[in-house]
């Protein structure tokens, strides 16, 4: 059996940071075919300071700015941020398998990760196991939201919608014909309950979207708190995709530090 020193269940922007820590050591599992799903595939901008503070934060962020994906004075475009976080995972080797499923047991003191793909079953042995969902779910003060993005053609036009109606956030995006819809759930709300919710909701819209289309609708929940003087904001885990990736890029270097000791 296969030894590591972790497994990470999605490869999440902070799980992408720990592995290019340590890519012969750790292995990354995503039951989809994105990467950074947390952001892209939950289409969740993140708030707070694009700066970075390591070098794998700088050159991450340079990737951004060169393609257009990140812009002064605006949000992210977060829908064509999974493709920068493969350029990452290969130029820093990481082993990554996408389309693959896993269960967990704790034997000893060590994990038994069972995996299932489309090439069949077959268990690895680890120190640690990450998963991205369960850390953000796990505090109380983030909510759980299906997220959706909306266009309008003549958005100058569009009545304004007062935040935080019903718990309820329209935000900015990049392009200003855009908007992400964020719809709050309960914490026990699976797939099929959530898009009720969501359809249920934009079927019955109040009259300030009824300009709006929904376009596309997120693949995987968001975990947000509220922020601001008047919990109008909503921020995920380490504030953006970037805080993500550095928190990571730290983690990974503190279980490598471990391993020279």
């Amino acid at each position: 059996m296969k030894q590591y020193k972790a497994v990470i269940y999605g490869a999440s922007a902070k799980g992408i940071g720990i592995a290019a820590q340590l890519p012969d050591q750790v292995l990354v599992v995503e039951k989809t075919s994105l990467a950074a799903r947390e952001f892209a595939g939950a289409l969740v901008m993140g708030e707070g300071s694009w700066e970075a503070k390591t070098e794998p934060g700088k050159k991450l962020t340079e990737r951004y700015r060169q393609k257009g994906i990140l812009m002064e004075g605006r949000p992210i475009q977060i829908a064509a941020a999974a493709p920068v976080m493969f350029e990452t995972i290969r130029e820093a080797k990481i082993q990554v398998l996408f389309g693959t499923d896993i269960k967990v047991n704790r034997t000893d003191g060590k994990h038994i990760v069972t995996c299932c793909n489309d090439s069949g079953v077959f268990q690895v042995c680890a120190e640690h196991v990450y998963h991205w969902e369960q850390e953000a779910s796990s505090q109380p003060e983030y909510g759980k939201y299906i997220n959706a993005m909306l266009y309008c053609e003549n958005p100058q036009q569009a009545a304004a919608w007062e935040n935080g109606c019903g718990g309820i956030r329209v935000l900015e995006y990049a392009h200003p014909d855009m908007k992400i819809l964020c719809y709050p759930l309960h914490r026990e709300d699976g797939w099929i309950t959530a898009r009720e919710k969501l359809h249920s909701f934009w079927k019955n819209r109040p009259a300030q979207l009824a300009s709006w289309k929904m376009v596309t609708v997120a693949s995987s929940f968001a975990w947000l708190k509220e922020t601001g003087e008047d919990g109008k904001k909503l921020q995920p885990l380490y504030g953006n995709l970037l805080g993500a990736f550095e928190s990571g890029v730290e983690l990974g270097r503190k279980w490598r530090e471990e391993e020279c000791c």
